[in-house]
């Protein structure tokens, strides 16, 4: 019988893996608002540029203009999935050599929901300059954040922060597609050399499948414990 219950077992997981979706592929991107062709792709998860070689995480340490950084990046299946989208960007060091701009971009493809989903939005951090934060979505799924054809800003997109610690989180909602992309977009201003900017940015979607499924485990659990003790 225990035979039995665990072949069962496995066959299920076999098969809930078979059905499940591949995961998100992010990316990270850097771009100063004037250079001509647009924003710089520094990092493709498990490609090039990628010193974390986790499947749904990209960390890239770099430089650009005039700012040095560490970048982190984090979607599916780290974090979310397919169909419940959740993206993490952070940077734990992001300093100037001297006064300028850098946008930093956290693309994520391959995203697919079935109804109406309402996406919370966070943003928080130290910055000595100003920061603007920014959600963008796109339901031609695409790899390129340098094109306009589809990309859709989120009307309640965060503003800007500035002097020492900040937080801030606005909610909005995107309509059902059959595969679409999310962007984060960051823009960190410094005056002088030396100053710092932090971020942890966060966007995610509540996940009522994945509450269900935990409910009926524990009814499961549950099951299985009164069988023994019968």
């Amino acid at each position: 019988m225990r035979l039995k219950n665990t072949l069962a077992t496995l066959v299920g997981l076999v098969g809930l893996a078979a059905a499940m979706p591949s995961y998100a592929v992010g990316t990270l991107w850097v771009w100063d608002g004037v250079t001509a062709g647009g924003a710089v792709l520094v990092a493709t998860d498990q490609g090039g540029g990628d010193g974390s070689g986790l499947a749904g995480k990209v960390l890239n340490d770099g430089s650009f203009g005039s700012f040095n950084f560490t970048l982190i990046g984090t979607t599916t299946p780290l974090i979310g999935s397919a169909q419940s989208p959740r993206q993490d960007i952070n940077s734990y060091t992001l300093s100037s050599n001297s006064g300028g701009v850098i946008w930093v971009g956290f693309l994520a493809t391959d995203y697919d929901v079935a109804s109406n989903a309402n996406f919370h939005m966070a943003i928080g951090g130290t910055t000595d300059g100003k920061v603007d934060a920014y959600l963008w979505h796109n339901a031609n799924n695409t790899s390129d954040v340098n094109s306009v054809v589809g990309w859709s800003l989120c009307a309640n997109s965060l503003g800007q922060f500035s002097g020492g610690a900040f937080s801030g989180s606005t909610d909005c909602q995107f309509g059902p597609d059959a595969s679409f992309s999310m962007l984060n977009w960051v823009r960190v201003e410094h005056t002088a050399g030396g100053q710092l900017t932090t971020l942890d940015y966060l966007v995610s979607v509540p996940e009522p499948g994945s509450l269900a499924l935990l409910g009926l485990g524990l009814l499961g659990l549950g099951a299985v414990s009164r069988r023994r003790k019968a």
